[in-house]
């Protein structure tokens, strides 16, 4: 029989049990130093405690993780510079947080890349053969009739002219060059 200060550690699939007279803690995870009760992980006695997957996310290392996640791209840079001149004796080595920034540099090429290619895509949509030879008539018509000369008051001319239209003279020139001429 167990004395009232006594304990027992029983190891199961590398986790502790740990049995005393007062609680019987299922669980005890020597990386993170937490124990399971109650349902949810505790550091100490008392304390709040944090789910199983929070509990998880720390055993794994996710927590950092997210937690590089939360920072913004200057305070992420800020603390790369601090990690590489105290830890990294001036940025030879690891470092966690350049990690995340190139990930996050990675994510946001490939957003560019795609909004880039759905551009291209409503822009081929919209501007068809047919619609580009029409357009393409109403701007030389216009330009013709206005008698435009590139000075000051013809480009305040012109830009007034595609604020009206809704397109400009770039955009003629992408579809006549995509449609070859």
């Amino acid at each position: 029989m167990l004395s009232s200060t006594a304990t027992s550690k029983i190891s199961v699939n590398g986790q502790l049990s740990m049995i005393n007279d007062k609680k019987i803690f299922s669980r005890y995870n020597h990386k993170t130093g937490m124990f399971w009760s109650g349902g949810s992980w505790h550091k100490k006695k008392g304390d709040k405690g944090i789910s199983e997957a929070e509990h998880e996310a720390m055993r794994t290392g996710e927590a950092k993780k997210n937690l590089y996640s939360l920072l913004s791209d200057s305070d992420l840079r800020r603390k790369e510079r601090e990690y590489n001149f105290v830890a990294n004796e001036g940025g030879e080595g690891h470092n966690p947080y350049t990690n995340e920034i190139e990930r996050r540099y990675e994510a946001g090429a490939k957003n560019r890349e795609s909004e880039k290619n759905l551009k291209e895509e409503k822009f081929k949509k919209t501007w068809t053969k047919e619609e580009t030879a029409i357009r393409r008539k109403t701007w030389n018509d216009w330009a013709t009739k206005e008698n435009i000369i590139f000075n000051a008051e013809g480009v305040n001319a012109i830009n007034k002219k595609q604020a009206e239209l809704g397109w400009g003279m770039a955009d003629l020139q992408k579809a006549v060059k995509m449609h070859g001429g």
